[in-house]
């Protein structure tokens, strides 16, 4: 999960928006209850908004 929101950060640069952030902040829950399916669909939607 840390190197995916390292690469988001690259392609984002300064124009860090909700529409980045809130798929990490959304990925949180299902990783700490063992839901990493559900969980690395997040990043892939943070990329493709920033």
């Amino acid at each position: 999960m840390a190197e995916a929101r390292l690469i988001v950060q690259r392609k984002a640069g300064q124009d860090i928006t909700q529409a980045v952030a809130n798929p990490f902040a959304d990925a949180g829950h299902p990783l700490l209850t063992g839901a990493y399916a559900q969980a690395v669909r997040k990043p892939p939607e943070a990329y493709r908004a920033a």
